[in-house]
């Protein structure tokens, strides 16, 4: 990112040089570098952007910035919340002069955020109408922005003890969320639905809906334990396949080796006066027919990983009209069919690499990127990779496709709260001729304490590598190996 804003600095172009240091604040608030965002705003003030909407993006990014000073010290500088109320307005008028829709809804939330914070703004009529103000901009969305926003609506009329008002956006949020299959969304509005009848002394709904809450609850669980099954399942499947490979080449090497021996005594019995002859013409007969063998085998092991992937990519649409049938098990489905995808990548490599003992890491990567492609694009996660280019050994690749598969996935699944700024980044190089290292990043919320996933130390393990995971800022795994 430092590196695009000095390219911009070299083009001498206001709007882009304008851009670019903007998306630096906001990348910098991200990782909670706060010193450099403020650092970049202060030279910003000096010579503001003459673009109205690059103007309106610079305040309510700046806002941001200083909304989240204020908690990260725990209000222990409340003139920060004073700063951020300020750009938030400035980027509010903007915004409405132009019709800049998207960030009014970005200004309304900041100041609704602001006026429902524990500070001395703390209003809860100000923070609803607000929040109000903001659901207008979304009213022809009617997507995810929108009915979380619903629910924030919902918990703040619970606050004010308003239960009827609970109820009523409560029920407006669950179908969406049921029928997107979002758990955790559906047992907070289950809670909502709770809190509010037992409020309004209505016990038995009170009851019903915190059976439901429980139900969800399980529910979310059986599918988290039956994707784990079902993704040890698939490991041990391509074990027991790695094993039959070993036997088969064991076998062949026998099979040569006798070949050799008892052509040799073969040789050791022909005439003295023809041994040169015979020789000659034996070695050179020997020379074809293992050339043959060679190519032979290559044409099979070419074959066999084509009708592997072939094979798999069937299985992939199988499942795909799985889930597109199943009301239950999307998830589920769809998790197994991008680890499938990924060992599919892999057979394609080999089917489409001269050699086939190892493949490309950047186009395996490549490949299961553009697996996911979907699933990023209706996530808005921004997925960045940084491979160099080399060759890694076919055992090794197959669990580092699965790895980066699982972490992708709990990302996706687990890493992110919110709708904005989702980035995942992937790096990965070779530091010598035997030792690669490999490093896993998000900018969501983390492991929580104790949590670990099973099915990634289980790869970790297979590839036999030293691990540093860093849970401060999102979620982050270094780890390097042996080529």
């Amino acid at each position: 990112m430092k590196e695009a804003a000095d390219l911009a600095e070299n083009t001498d172009i206001k709007y882009l040089i304008d851009k670019t240091k903007i998306q630096l604040i906001e990348f910098y608030r991200k990782i909670r570098d706060y010193s450099s965002a403020q650092l970049l705003i202060y030279k910003m003030e000096s010579d503001l952007p003459q673009n109205p909407e690059l103007l309106c993006r610079f305040y309510h990014r700046t806002a941001a910035v200083y909304n989240e000073l204020f908690d990260a010290k725990n209000g222990a500088f409340p003139k920060r919340l004073d700063t951020s109320l300020v750009y938030s307005n400035k980027s509010l008028r903007i915004s409405r002069k132009y019709n800049f829709l998207d960030h009014q809804y970005t200004s309304y939330l900041e100041i609704s955020g602001i006026y429902n914070s524990t500070s001395n703004y703390n209003s809860p009529a100000k923070a609803q109408l607000y929040l109000d103000s903001a659901l207008r901009t979304l009213s022809n969305k009617k997507d995810l922005d929108y009915y979380s926003l619903l629910k924030t609506k919902a918990h703040m009329f619970l606050n004010k003890k308003k239960y009827d008002s609970t109820i009523f956006y409560a029920n407006k949020v669950l179908p969406y969320m049921d029928s997107l299959k979002y758990y955790l969304h559906v047992m907070e509005s289950y809670w909502l639905l709770t809190n509010a009848y037992y409020g309004l002394n209505d016990s038995l709904n009170g009851l019903k809906y915190r059976l439901k809450e429980a139900q969800a609850d399980v529910k979310f669980r059986e599918v988290q334990s039956k994707n784990k099954l079902e993704e040890l399942t698939t490991l041990y499947k391509v074990e027991a396949k790695d094993k039959l490979l070993a036997q088969n080449q064991e076998a062949l090497l026998r099979a040569n080796n006798e070949k050799k021996f008892y052509s040799f005594i073969g040789i050791s019995l022909s005439v003295i006066i023809l041994i040169i002859v015979i020789y000659s013409y034996i070695t050179s007969r020997k020379n074809r027919q293992l050339a043959k063998l060679i190519k032979e085998n290559e044409f099979l092991v070419g074959e066999s990983n084509h009708r592997i992937k072939n094979n798999l990519q069937l299985i992939i649409s199988l499942i795909g009209r799985e889930i597109y049938k199943s009301d239950t098990a999307k998830q589920e489905l769809q998790g197994i069919s991008e680890k499938i995808n990924s060992i599919a990548a892999l057979h394609q490599q080999l089917y489409i690499n001269e050699s086939k003992k190892s493949i490309s890491v950047k186009d395996y990567l490549k490949s299961i990127e553009s697996n996911f492609k979907s699933g990023l694009i209706q996530e808005e996660v921004q997925l960045i990779l940084e491979i160099e280019d080399f060759e890694m050994a076919v055992d090794k690749s197959v669990y580092l496709g699965l790895l980066v598969t699982e972490l992708i996935i709990n990302s996706l699944k687990h890493g992110f709260k919110t709708k904005k700024g989702k980035i995942i980044k992937i790096s990965t190089w070779k530091a010598s001729d035997s030792v690669i290292h490999f490093n896993y990043q998000d900018n969501g919320t983390g492991l929580k304490e104790g949590q670990t996933p099973s099915l990634v130390n289980l790869l970790l393990k297979q590839l036999k590598a030293s691990i540093t995971l860093n849970n401060t800022i999102g979620y982050s795994l270094n780890i390097k190996f042996k080529k």
